[in-house]
């Protein structure tokens, strides 16, 4: 298990320094319609009734691939960094504000 902090100082390669950045996970993009690999899967499989290309038989790992997205807070650009297989992906939890005291 992995605890990531929200913020964090990182070097940023559009500014050439290290800045704060705020941390975002990477999610995946929508899958474009009009790609050259899906406009290639459709003509293959038009005009069969089942499926041309085999459907994949192996089990599913067991973890994910982690990527972080790094969002300069000065200059607003943000790059991408990958943490490699994980199984579970945690933010951290300030434990000031977890234990704060109230204010009255």
């Amino acid at each position: 298990m992995v605890h990531h902090p929200k913020t964090k100082k990182f070097y940023c390669k559009f500014c050439k320094k290290h800045q704060n950045h705020k941390v975002a996970q990477a999610s995946r993009g929508e899958e474009r319609k009009c790609a050259l690999g899906r406009r290639r899967y459709d003509r293959k499989q038009e005009g069969f009734v089942g499926r041309v290309k085999p459907l994949l038989r192996r089990s599913k790992k067991t973890s994910k691939k982690i990527s972080l997205r790094f969002t300069c807070q000065s200059c607003k650009k943000s790059s991408m960094y990958c943490l490699g297989r994980l199984r579970k992906f945690e933010w951290m939890v300030d434990k000031k504000k977890k234990h704060a005291e109230p204010t009255w």
